[in-house]
């Protein structure tokens, strides 16, 4: 699938950033087929103490087990075993996220021996933002102070931890509407939130966008071992992402 390729099917030890509008498939593409491609490559016939763990954390309600298993069956996976693996976490504020990612979630991998195969963080700067509602302006660099450091600690905690077991790591993000009244503004502004944490930390950015007639396009944005540029057209199906034409 091309889209997976120009992320080079999510590098084990690496860590990717998807970010886009509503309801462009992120979830799709970060979680479901992210989760799907580590198990492919994950040892599961030798995995007889159930230790491999493929982990989720949904951030804004907006992950299904029930769609997972459904694209793991259209991709020759067994779900049953994946189910057996799989893990869902869903934190309910910012601090809380931050919490598990760099804390609770390792302590809790180490003590119960268990091998994370994929890490998927959807939806995190939705909480992130909620942080920032009804601040007043006075206050603004005081909260920026607490928040940027965590959101920092959350993205290099993620990508120790997939370097440490070796897993597929992914975070979704979400698209600017507003990059500035001038040309200059929009052509130099991130559009993405979160600043340059997300475009240092991951290996590889990826953005999408929706077309016509179900179908949306991914753009690479930034990859740390490649030229930005490449695109690829998709369609969301019953299987889960497809590749399409315009």
């Amino acid at each position: 699938m091309k889209v997976l390729e120009i992320i080079d099917n999510f590098l084990s030890g690496n860590l990717v950033h998807i970010y886009g509008d509503a309801k462009c498939g992120k979830t799709h593409l970060a979680v479901y087929h992210a989760v799907v491609e580590a198990y492919k490559r994950s040892e599961i016939e030798s995995d007889k103490e159930c230790k491999l763990r493929f982990i989720i954390i949904d951030c804004d309600g907006g992950t299904s087990v029930s769609r997972l298993l459904e694209i793991a069956r259209a991709n020759g996976v067994n779900a049953d075993e994946l189910y057996k693996r799989l893990e869902v976490f869903k934190p309910n504020s910012f601090n809380e996220a931050y919490k598990l990612v760099t804390s609770d979630l390792p302590q809790w991998l180490k003590v119960n021996q268990y091998e994370a195969k994929a890490i998927c963080l959807d939806g995190l700067m939705l909480l992130y933002r909620r942080e920032w509602v009804d601040v007043p302006r006075k206050q603004i660099l005081e909260i920026a102070r607490q928040l940027k450091p965590r959101l920092n600690a959350i993205l290099t905690s993620l990508l120790y931890t997939a370097r440490q077991y070796d897993a597929v790591a992914t975070v979704t993000n979400i698209k600017k509407s507003f990059l500035g009244f001038d040309n200059v503004s929009r052509e130099t502004r991130l559009d993405f939130y979160g600043g340059l944490d997300f475009a240092y930390i991951p290996y590889a950015t990826l953005r999408v966008d929706r077309l016509e007639d179900n179908k949306f396009i991914a753009s690479l944005v930034m990859h740390r071992f490649k030229r930005a540029g490449e695109t690829a057209i998709y369609t969301i199906t019953r299987e889960g992402v497809k590749d399409a034409t315009l």
